[in-house]
């Protein structure tokens, strides 16, 4: 089943890379985590829609796929700058204490540029998947976190960020697949 879940997010990322509109890859010293984002419609009256499929992995052999759909656009607030996004994914895995999972998880987003250092980008973010959504050997499952980035150039950007997920199970010890901070680069196509 694991593999399966794997070779499916795989193929879905290789596939988009045609379409690629970003490739992201954050790393630290336990955890490396890849993602392709694509834009099937950038800008709509509904705002800007984002695809994104990741694989992230860590050294205690903690595997994880995911792929999503959100709306990123303006909050309609007095703060230029200021944009939010709404959406779900899905992530599945397996974790080094034999707990395989599959959530499907609602999550948001909030990205602010300050107009006066628009290369400056600091982003907080959070997925949630009650029991209700949560399969396999899932109570429920977290993923969550927050980075600060610079644009180096208009195709680069590096940031530093931390990020937490967590995974309760339904029978086994609950998880902390990963916690800590992480540097990365996301490349623009």
């Amino acid at each position: 089943m694991l593999l399966r879940i794997f070779l499916a997010t795989v193929l879905a990322a290789c596939s988009q890379v045609i379409m690629a509109r970003s490739l992201d890859v954050n790393l630290n010293s336990d955890t490396a985590e890849f993602r392709f984002s694509t834009n099937p419609s950038s800008n709509s009256r509904f705002g800007e829609t984002e695809m994104d499929f990741g694989f992230l992995y860590t050294t205690d052999d903690d595997y994880m796929g995911m792929a999503g759909i959100q709306v990123l656009g303006d909050t309609g607030s007095q703060s230029p700058g200021l944009k939010a996004g709404v959406g779900m994914k899905v992530f599945g895995g397996s974790t080094d204490k034999d707990n395989d999972f599959l959530v499907v998880t609602l999550g948001g987003m909030l990205r602010y540029n300050p107009p006066f250092l628009d290369r400056f980008d600091v982003r907080a973010y959070i997925n949630y998947a009650p029991k209700i959504v949560s399969f396999l050997d899932a109570d429920n499952f977290s993923y969550y976190g927050m980075r600060a980035g610079y644009e180096i150039m208009q195709q680069a950007m590096v940031y530093v960020g931390y990020r937490k997920v967590k995974l309760d199970a339904s029978d086994g010890p609950n998880e902390t697949i990963d916690s800590g901070m992480n540097i990365g680069v996301e490349i623009y196509f």
